[in-house]
């Protein structure tokens, strides 16, 4: 496996071997199948420690036999189930997902988690000594940021980033959108989802010609989109899952220094508006939401100073500081 340069120091003296399956295309059964085999060679490995991604992947592989691995905690998959409607990967119930993941959770070494929020959460809820907990927030590519040509900011734009799904509240932009439209400004909406269907209809029936959505762009397009836009949202719905969530999107808006909207739902969110690097509707209504954008949007000196406080928090916050603290928490077990 290929590793970066800036972590080659770092991890001097320890190798990394992934071991992987591909599940396109499978069903359910055959998905555990593999995912069985995987665990089985797992334990095979003559390796100091196996990380495994993901709480259900752990708790399914501890159920199999694997013991003193390290679990890497991308999201709590029983929140996101109790909100998703349905549209998840994951179709029992949530109550399922709780026990895998607080089994997975509780027989790791080491538990490598996303937010402090999420740290304090597992630590409270499931009896983990916060001491095995580390946190590794989550990045941007800095690589493909520096590597973009120069991009005009078209004037008017407003973007969202983000899967469609029913939970995402992207109904509040639409909504916010409609309330609008006595404005120059155009709505682009990237991404894809179980809900893109709905939310396209939606906007027919409203009748708003200025929302556009995009549909699913590769690292570079979605950069290049946002890095064109003259603000950027993220209307995020205050529930457990995003409580202790680390948004990508939201790096990345404020490492691209974009005048931000958004809900104060999650470390990183709250840390900004507290450091007055975005601003928030007041409450989680599509008028309040649509009142914070129209007041961003006339005010050109409170968005240059909210860029250049977002990118002053956000910049740092690159894919290779990430592996770097990962990096170090490797080097503190095999040494």
């Amino acid at each position: 496996m290929e590793i970066s340069p800036s972590l080659r120091p770092v991890l001097r003296g320890i190798d990394l071997n992934f071991i992987g399956q591909d599940y396109v295309g499978l069903g359910f059964r055959e998905v555990l199948g593999r995912k069985r085999l995987l665990a089985a060679a797992a334990r095979r490995a003559r390796v100091d420690r196996v990380q495994v991604e993901g709480t259900v992947n752990a708790g399914l592989f501890r159920r199999w036999g694997l013991r003193n691995y390290i679990v890497d905690v991308h999201g709590l998959t029983y929140a996101e189930v109790a909100v998703s409607h349905g549209q998840f990967y994951w179709r029992d119930p949530p109550a399922l997902a709780f026990f895998l993941e607080m089994q997975g959770v509780r027989a790791a070494s080491t538990v490598v988690v996303v937010s402090n929020t999420m740290k304090r959460l597992i630590g409270r809820k499931w009896g983990v000594d916060p001491s095995h907990i580390a946190v590794v927030p989550n990045g941007y590519s800095r690589r493909v940021l520096e590597g973009l040509s120069k991009v005009s900011t078209e004037p008017g734009r407003v973007t969202f980033v983000g899967t469609l799904s029913r939970w995402a509240n992207v109904d509040r932009l639409v909504r916010a959108a409609q309330l609008l439209v006595d404005t120059d400004l155009t709505f682009s909406i990237i991404g894809s989802g179980p809900d893109l269907g709905r939310l396209r209809q939606m906007c027919s029936r409203l009748g708003l010609t200025r929302v556009s959505f995009e549909g699913f762009l590769n690292q570079e397009s979605t950069y290049r989109f946002i890095a064109s836009s003259q603000l950027v949202v993220a209307p995020l719905p205050d529930v457990l899952a995003l409580q202790v969530a680390d948004p990508i999107k939201v790096i990345e808006y404020g490492a691209m220094a974009k005048p931000m909207v958004l809900d104060p739902v999650g470390d990183l969110p709250r840390a900004l508006i507290h450091q007055r690097a975005a601003i928030a509707p007041i409450d989680k209504t599509p008028r309040s939401f649509a009142s914070a954008i129209r007041y961003l949007a006339s005010d050109v000196r409170l968005q240059e100073r909210l860029a250049d406080s977002a990118q002053r928090v956000c910049k740092p916050l690159t894919w290779e500081r990430s592996g770097s603290l990962l990096a170090q928490q490797y080097a503190a077990i095999v040494t």
